[in-house]
């Protein structure tokens, strides 16, 4: 039987997959294997406009600060879920790239000093981290003021147009949406008219962003209401879809999707290992080749990661609480 939880882990399920291929496509493209123009420009563009949206948006609906009895106690909770998380992933994914640093597109310092002070800026991915515990600390905030709801996304698109935040700020007007709509609103709008409205509405957006100019302002008002459209329509297109896919393909795209976080933090390591091990040893060049097999593996591995996690009890260190312990009754 579908549930409306099963279709957002499946929505999610489908954003990860969508984020281990992009990654595999910037890998292509910077290690020179596919060309940085063309399809592969276009197709990273657009995938770019709705898939991180995705996840904000969807952790929005799920943001719950009354849940907790002080304002700070969910910011704790956060901050002991993500800064541990975000410090060891940071330091491992550095010292990799260190250590094949012949063979990995990123170049880091090897300086001790700079592998540390480097924890401050992050690496690659690790850049969702941090704006997500941005704007739950954001929202954990102004949550406890009255009608919160009123006035929370112009503040939010405040935020994103300040040059200072803009790496942190950017999607926490999408985050904010979500918040505000909570997940019975956001069945309300994944009918299939206004499914399909929404997707009249980010194909009409999109040869507007593929042909802005290089230099164009991210913290410009145009850019961050056309970044919002797109982000917004996008991601409804994607859970109207899932909640109308077949059971069987739901169910295991909302497996990928409960896990979407330890794929999110490990994916990497695999699909650059993936990618030098076809290109270096392999000396294989083929560019469908390099996507399928990057994008399975970027996939799959880290999910044998999580399970040898879970035998050792530390699924935390990929970013999922330990299920807490059901209570006998005599």
């Amino acid at each position: 039987m579908k549930t409306r939880l099963t279709y957002i882990d499946t929505a999610k399920g489908l954003g990860i997959l969508l984020v281990v291929y992009g990654h595999v496509l910037r890998g292509l493209m910077s290690a020179g294997i596919t060309s940085p123009t063309g399809w592969a420009a276009t197709s990273d563009t657009v995938l770019y406009a709705f898939h991180m949206p995705l996840f904000f948006l969807l952790s929005g609906v799920f943001f719950r600060a009354e849940k907790y009895d002080h304002w700070w106690a969910g910011i704790k909770e956060r901050l002991l879920d993500f800064v541990p998380v975000y410090l060891i992933w940071n330091l491992l994914q550095s010292l990799m790239t260190v250590g094949f640093a012949g063979s990995v597109n990123t170049k880091v310092s090897t300086d001790p000093l700079s592998l540390v002070t480097g924890l401050l800026v992050p690496k690659a991915q690790f850049w969702f981290l941090q704006a997500l515990l941005f704007v739950i600390v954001f929202l954990s905030l102004v949550s406890r003021l009255p009608r919160w709801k009123l006035w929370v996304l112009p503040v939010s698109f405040g935020l994103a147009l300040l040059p200072v935040l803009t790496s942190w700020a950017r999607y926490t007007p999408v985050f904010a949406l979500g918040a505000v709509l909570t997940v019975a609103g956001l069945v309300r709008l994944i009918g299939p008219l206004r499914t399909l409205l929404s997707a009249v509405v980010f194909g009409a957006l999109l040869p507007v962003l593929l042909h802005l100019p290089a230099d164009f302002s991210h913290t410009s008002v145009a850019w961050v209401l056309l970044d919002f459209a797109l982000g917004v329509s996008g991601t409804l297109v994607v859970v109207g879809l899932s909640e109308r896919l077949p059971l069987k393909l739901q169910e295991p795209l909302a497996t990928l999707g409960k896990l979407s976080m330890p794929i999110y933090l490990a994916h990497i390591l695999f699909t650059a290992g993936t990618r030098i091990a076809l290109q270096k040893v392999l000396h294989y060049q083929g560019v469908a080749g390099h996507i399928v097999l990057g994008t399975i593996v970027g996939t799959i591995a880290p999910l044998v990661l999580y399970k040898l996690a879970e035998r050792l009890k530390c699924t935390w260190v990929l970013g999922v609480r330990a299920a807490k312990p059901k209570s006998s009754t005599s």
